[in-house]
């Protein structure tokens, strides 16, 4: 018997997401020679929904119909609150009161939280989106992992992390050597781990392969709201300052400071782009003393005060809201 899938799309949702996490359930079926699994499609209002790029895909039912599903996967990708109506919300509980499966891809662990179904549960999303989330629901623990389980919960950070969910997925259910068929199928090299990381290690991101600095960087990356002076980090690992800031200077090609606020303000601009947060609490987050440093810096930055930055955002996101209703 096929397990019946309804995949959630949202407007603006992830194309490659969504392909990633439903191609091996479809390739899972051909190889198997019956259905296995089968899908239909639901959005807000039934009918043509966009995706990111452009493309729609027909919804052939909306959150107001009747659905019977075992596995519910959201499908979303930039501003997903913009899509948290009631009656989305009110759909999301109605399905998980039924005891199905809830999978968010991207950033749709976004619309499981607003709809108060994570409480207590471990999430990843896109890595851009992970720092907003975090501040925005201190009850969910998050990993910047390309996958995760969480009781009935399956959240994944999109892109192709959706192939490695599905594979592990065909896996669990009908055997790691169909698992592996679909990955061969996919062009896919076997199934990865879902502790993996989703970005370029720092390493490759930022070129040098010294341990000092990729451990400072890494003391930094976790300390974004209490960032350590360079006094510290060098205590912390075991250096004096004048060679750890010797150390950033030649293999990352800037001061220990500059490097510590660029990472900050790149921070602050997720959080400005992706949460309703004030400047105040931005600020504060990203480890900034006041909302007048904050600003200078971020202006010298990004060319522009935070402020204007947010409605610049604000008038885009109505616009393309327009656009698309």
């Amino acid at each position: 018997m096929a397990l019946d899938i309804a995949v959630l799309l949202l407007p603006r949702f992830s194309l490659v997401a969504l392909a990633s996490v439903l191609e091996p359930f479809r390739i899972a079926n051909r190889l198997a020679g019956r259905e296995l699994y089968r899908w239909r499609f639901v959005s807000p209002e039934a009918g043509p929904i966009q995706a990111s790029s452009g493309l729609p895909i027909t919804a052939e039912l909306s959150v107001r119909d009747a659905i019977a599903a075992r596995r519910v996967i959201v499908c979303t990708s930039f501003e997903p609150m913009a899509a948290a109506s009631g009656a989305v919300l009110a759909w999301l509980r109605r399905l998980d009161t039924t005891g199905a499966e809830l999978w968010a891809v991207d950033t749709g662990a976004f619309l499981l939280a607003k709809a108060g179904l994570l409480a207590g549960r471990t999430v990843t999303m896109h890595w851009e989106s992970i720092a907003a989330f975090a501040e925005l629901h201190e009850d969910v623990v998050t990993r910047r992992s390309l996958f995760e389980r969480s009781g009935r919960v399956a959240t994944c950070a999109g892109g192709t992390a959706g192939i490695d969910l599905a594979l592990t997925t065909i896996a669990a259910e009908h055997g790691r050597n169909l698992a592996l068929d679909v990955a061969d199928q996919l062009i896919h090299q076997g199934i990865r781990d879902a502790a993996a990381p989703q970005q370029v290690a720092p390493m490759r991101r930022y070129g040098t392969r010294n341990l000092t600095v990729l451990a400072a960087i890494d003391l930094l990356q976790r300390s974004i709201e209490q960032p350590p002076s360079l006094a510290q980090a060098a205590v912390a690992l075991g250096v004096s300052p004048r060679q750890l800031q010797r150390l950033f200077a030649t293999h990352v090609g800037r001061s220990f400071k500059r490097f510590d606020r660029t990472l900050r303000l790149e921070r602050a601009q997720e959080l400005m782009e992706q949460t309703g947060l004030s400047i105040l609490d931005i600020a504060v987050a990203t480890g900034f003393g006041s909302v007048e440093h904050f600003s200078r810096s971020y202006r010298a930055l990004f060319g522009t005060a935070p402020n204007r930055a947010r409605k610049e955002q604000q008038w885009t996101s109505k616009r393309h809201l327009n656009d698309t209703a």
